[in-house]
């Protein structure tokens, strides 16, 4: 009577339709894995693209422009303007105008 339960208990685990369920389970697993495997590279993947429009639109010069505000060089090289002397020629410019200028007088405030 034991032999026939081992073998009973044998041909249970080993039925086809048991494999056949057990196979099912595990691609049903690996596809749930996947998708999640998926979701997560598109989140990083949207986050990055995220970071990147917001780094572009920040360096963007248009927007970046305000009132009163413009970038000094000097012989090509971007400088303070406390740097600057008199007689030193340099250019102002933001995103729609640059401007040549000599330096006539300095003044500390």
């Amino acid at each position: 009577a034991a032999i026939l339960s081992e073998l009973h208990e044998a041909f249970e685990q080993h039925r086809p339709d048991r494999k056949w369920q057990r196979y099912e389970e595990l691609l049903q697993r690996y596809r749930n894995q996947f998708q999640d495997y998926f979701r997560l590279i598109l989140d990083q993947k949207t986050q990055t693209l995220t970071a990147l429009q917001k780094a572009y639109e920040n360096n963007d010069p248009a927007k970046r422009d305000k009132r009163g505000f413009a970038q000094i060089s000097k012989n090509g090289k971007t400088v303070a303007l406390e740097s600057l002397e008199p007689g030193d020629r340099f250019s102002a410019e933001n995103s729609k105008v640059a401007l040549e200028a000599e330096v006539r007088q300095k003044r500390n405030l």
